[in-house]
């Protein structure tokens, strides 16, 4: 992800997840799940981790493959409502995918 890009989507996000939020109740977000912003906020920070390495080439297939099988998994517990455990999760996606770039070095 460019820089121009990053800077172009941390613009524009803010007002988006505000939105959102202030549209849930409209849309009967108690039926469909909703999605903290504490969850939206990391949700932003590991996908732009896992695109950055991606394209950097600097951390394995596999690793960013099982960063993506558990971004799913953290996703899914922030609609669930168990936010705690989802931010646990999003919180080791980074640890895990910052680790396997230093053993790659």
């Amino acid at each position: 992800m460019t820089k121009q890009r990053r800077k172009s989507l941390f613009a524009t996000l803010p007002p988006l997840l505000l939105a959102l939020y202030l549209s849930a109740p409209a849309f009967g977000a108690d039926k469909i799940g909703s999605f903290a912003l504490a969850c939206a906020a990391r949700e932003v920070e590991v996908i732009t981790l896992i695109e950055d390495h991606g394209d950097a080439g600097d951390v394995s297939a596999e690793s960013l493959a099982e960063a993506g099988r558990t971004w799913v998994r953290a996703r899914a517990l922030c609609y669930k409502g168990q936010v705690d455990q989802a931010l646990a999760l999003y919180d080791g996606i980074k640890t895990a995918v910052r680790a396997a770039q230093v053993g790659k070095r």
